[in-house]
């Protein structure tokens, strides 16, 4: 039952909803906005280097947490990262919103229409440098439609510093809030005590349920309304979240992550003892395996939502699907199984064969795996304009659902229970690196989609993924050796969301 949980859990989940509303929301739009041409409102950027951006951004913003993690063990502790990097994430959307306010300025005191200025030009929006080239086209097209250059150069300018600077901004709001305040959630529980994966199944509730919203509103209103109005969203939700979060911190979280550990972290790791050494290298296996997970998972943004822009028919009657709703589908899939999963997990429990965390790795990559074998199979040759159903992306989504539920909740659960306690932030947040890692990746994988044809790529990936499963499937046994558990230790994650279901 929800009564059972802290009710500091729920306000924690709260900030955690909006700040993946923002996270998924940006990066359903970023491919498609950078990719989309100047007359659509985008950037006009070729689909190559905008799914390396994606997978840029998204790595970054994976990655940063380990520095976020230091930051609140060493300074300033779990709360004010929390809140610091909740303010740092509603601006950086204010300034990807800017993208869209600077030329409309512009225009309401110089009368110029910018968009079709940039579309005389030719020149792709967004470089901090323009080239020399890049300057002249615009020079060109103001002197076309009477304007000011040296105006235009500032527009110009303007739009694609404010992208850049958002980005940022989010990206360092995320290394600041991400892991401190999942290590928030694991400071409710003591050591041992089992309610603890049902106080993150909470918190995964939380993060899919925002996942969803961004990517449904967000997405809806920068591809159907304006791609400006689907970066705002996101940031206004932040801001209303974090304002509840300052309200009623001290109230729900007591003394909670106030005071940083001030742990030297060279020193902590020079003082591990064996099993806690054994334990971390259990923890950079599984690390390991979780960067291709997540390079393949993540294509979700990427290249898989550029095939279901060009190679899926997304038509119900005379309605379209918005192609950023394409990559909800695994968070929907998720939501639903999880329940399933949950259950089947309680009943080899009770029998004494839940699998642990590193088995279902195993499985997970298995699962997606299959997942890309079964849209490269029905995917039409590189030279064929046919289009398959989104009936195929519906079932090939539904396996990254249920290879989602085999992996996250219980990595990050493993990750919080094998830490040593006085690195607990540290290392969690180096959880989320492996991820960066991975995510970073999507767009050098996914830009060779371009070049193969998606069906050569799909295929490939499934393979090399699937491969990649059974080798983690073979060494669970000497990774169970090295985690030393014992009874009280070894905690399962078989109770997912059981209570808020």
């Amino acid at each position: 039952m929800l009564r059972d949980y802290p009710r500091g859990v729920f306000l924690v989940a709260l900030v955690e909803f909006w700040e993946r509303f923002s996270y998924w929301g940006l990066l359903a739009l970023l491919t498609l906005y950078l990719s989309s041409p100047l007359a659509a409102g985008g950037f006009g950027w070729e689909v190559g280097a905008a799914i390396k951006l994606y997978g840029l951004y998204g790595g970054l913003a994976f990655a940063g947490p380990v520095l976020g993690g230091w930051i609140a063990a060493s300074f300033w502790g779990e709360r004010r990262c929390i809140s610091v990097g909740g303010a740092l994430i509603v601006a950086g959307h204010a300034c990807l919103a800017g993208t869209g306010c600077i030329p409309w300025l512009g225009q309401h005191f110089t009368g110029v229409d910018y968009q079709s200025l940039w579309v005389s030009a030719g020149v792709p929006l967004g470089s901090l440098l323009p080239s020399a080239d890049e300057l002249r086209a615009l020079r060109g097209a103001a002197e076309s439609m009477h304007a000011s250059a040296s105006t235009v150069n500032w527009v110009y300018l303007g739009i694609a510093w404010s992208f850049a600077v958002g980005l940022l901004l989010i990206i360092a709001g995320t290394a600041l809030l991400k892991p401190t305040i999942s290590s928030i959630v694991g400071r409710f529980y003591s050591p041992g005590d089992r309610r603890r994966d049902d106080a993150f199944a909470m918190f995964f509730v939380a993060i899919y349920l925002g996942c969803t919203a961004g990517v449904l509103i967000a997405g809806f209103l920068g591809e159907r309304v304006s791609w400006h109005w689907g970066f705002g969203s996101a940031g206004i939700g932040m801001a209303g979240g974090l304002a509840i979060y300052r309200c009623k911190q001290h109230e729900l979280l007591g003394t909670l992550g106030l005071q940083p550990e001030r742990t030297a972290v060279w020193q902590a790791l020079r003082g591990l003892n064996r099993c806690e050494r054994d334990r971390m290298k259990v923890l950079l296996c599984q690390g390991a395996f979780t960067v291709m997970y997540a390079a393949t998972f993540y294509q979700v943004g990427g290249s898989l939502l550029l095939f279901s822009q060009q190679s899926v028919d997304r038509g119900i009657g005379a309605w379209q699907i918005p192609v950023s709703w394409m990559s909800v589908l695994p968070t929907v899939a998720f939501i639903a199984i999880t329940p399933l999963g949950v259950r089947l997990w309680g009943a080899l429990a009770r029998r004494g064969r839940d699998p642990d965390a590193t088995v279902k790795l195993a499985w997970g990559l298995l699962v997606i795996g299959a997942a890309y074998l079964l849209m490269g199979l029905v995917a039409p040759a590189a030279d064929d304009t046919a289009r398959i159903s989104w009936w195929w992306m519906l079932a090939a989504f539904v396996l990254f659902g249920a290879a989602d539920m085999l992996v996250w909740p219980n990595q990050i659960s493993l990750a919080s229970k094998l830490a040593p306690a006085s690195l607990s932030a540290l290392l969690v947040g180096g959880w989320y690196i492996t991820i960066g890692i991975g995510t970073s990746l999507t767009g050098y994988i996914g830009a060779w989609a371009q070049v193969c044809g998606f069906r050569r790529f799909l295929l490939t990936l499934g393979v090399c993924v699937s491969i990649l499963g059974c080798v983690a499937w073979l060494v669970t046994p000497r990774l169970r050796r090295l985690m030393h558990a014992t009874p009280e230790q070894d905690l399962p994650s078989s109770a997912l969301i059981e209570r808020a279901a």
